[in-house]
């Protein structure tokens, strides 16, 4: 059976509950892209990124290690690329 995942917008700050303009949602996706497109920093194409490096950026990611039926449907997606 195929899952969907879900990519949640951006509208409101999890801190205040105010909310999120365009350009706040623009600049904040530009500095994550440029982050995770510097090379001096991963020094490899091959290495993954660790849960530490996406906490300390501006990004909230779920570590779905701790969900055994997720990480078996993500970890097997090597398989089915081969």
């Amino acid at each position: 059976m195929a899952r969907s995942v879900q990519i949640s917008p951006w509208l409101t700050r999890s801190s205040t509950g105010a909310p999120v303009l365009e350009t706040e949602r623009e600049a904040r996706a530009g500095e994550i892209a440029a982050q995770l497109c510097d090379h001096g920093r991963w020094l490899s194409h091959g290495r993954s990124i660790k849960m530490t490096d996406l906490n300390a950026m501006p990004l909230k990611v779920t570590n779905y290690s701790g969900q055994p039926d997720l990480f078996d449907a993500i970890a097997g997606i090597p398989r089915c690329c081969r």
